[in-house]
């Protein structure tokens, strides 16, 4: 029986800003860096994003967008990239 060997690849410190209106809107503004230690190669997107908070009907949705600018990367990794997201909300 070989034993299970597990070893540490990533690290992913994230580090946020999410500062909120009076009418329910958020801006974020993050970084999520992931180091592979065994090629050494960091990856840095910074991203931003506006979330509002809607009803409809007697529903709660959240409605995000976003951007994300890769400023380090792999040769071959991503440049950019776009967020879209649905948050149904049922509050008690």
């Amino acid at each position: 029986m070989q034993p299970c060997k597990t070893r540490l690849v990533d690290v992913e410190p994230e580090h946020h800003s999410s500062p909120a209106t009076k009418r329910a809107s958020t801006f974020t503004l993050n970084t999520k860096s992931t180091n592979h230690w065994h090629n050494h190669q960091w990856t840095e997107p910074l991203n931003l994003m506006v979330q509002q908070m809607v009803k409809i009907g007697k529903l709660r949705v959240a409605l995000t967008v976003g951007g994300r600018y890769c400023a380090d990367r792999r040769a071959d990794g991503p440049g950019w990239g776009l967020r879209f997201a649905v948050i149904f909300l049922f509050p008690k």
